[in-house]
């Protein structure tokens, strides 16, 4: 009985112990790795083509990969109003916690507005009239505040290209007040 019980152990220890190595291959193979591809030749002293290991955290978007990311509190002027240095209607000053302000018409149609990085561009959605809204005759309360108003994209030398939608209600385009803005609004945007 002893020799039947020995054997069944000796038995059972090979098999637990055959089994912890896999384990172990198993845990180490559930590490993540991130593989890149220098395109770079001769830059620290890599060549194309050369695989480079790194950490995921490491990996940062910059202003050649991401041409809208380093936006936060930068402020743009349009083009074409560089006469504005106050920045009264023709501005536009990045805030992707905050509302923020936007001339439609000056001194009579302001909005505030939130910006919403969206892939490679910027969603910008009504929130509801300023405190500086002179106009109380548009239907404020029935414009969409969950399709954009207008929308963002990065041109060419570090500009940016706004392009105006218009309001909308019940999801369809507000044909009376979609021009609002439009005329202000859309066009090219220099860092000021």
């Amino acid at each position: 009985m002893k020799a039947k019980i020995l054997g069944f152990l000796l038995i059972l220890s090979v098999f637990a112990c055959k089994d912890q190595p896999e384990n172990k291959e198993k845990i180490e193979d559930k590490s993540p790795k991130k593989e890149y591809t220098s395109a770079d030749s001769g830059k620290n002293g890599k060549k194309a083509g050369d695989t480079i290991e790194t950490a995921p955290e490491t990996i940062t978007p910059d202003s050649e990969t991401d041409p809208l990311g380093n936006l936060e509190g930068n402020l743009y002027i349009k083009t074409d109003q560089q006469q504005d240095n106050a920045c009264s209607c023709y501005c536009l000053e990045f805030n992707f916690s905050e509302n923020k302000e936007l001339c439609l018409s000056e001194d009579k149609i302001y909005i505030n507005s939130r910006f919403v990085k969206s892939g490679d561009e910027i969603k910008v959605f009504y929130v509801g009239p300023s405190e500086k809204n002179t106009n109380e005759d548009l239907p404020w309360e029935q414009f969409d505040k969950d399709v954009p108003l207008a929308v963002i994209t990065a041109g060419s030398n570090g500009n940016l290209d706004l392009d105006w939608k218009g309001f909308t209600i019940n999801g369809e385009l507000a044909i009376d007040y979609a021009m609002y803005g439009k005329k202000t609004l859309e066009g090219t945007y220099t860092q000021r």
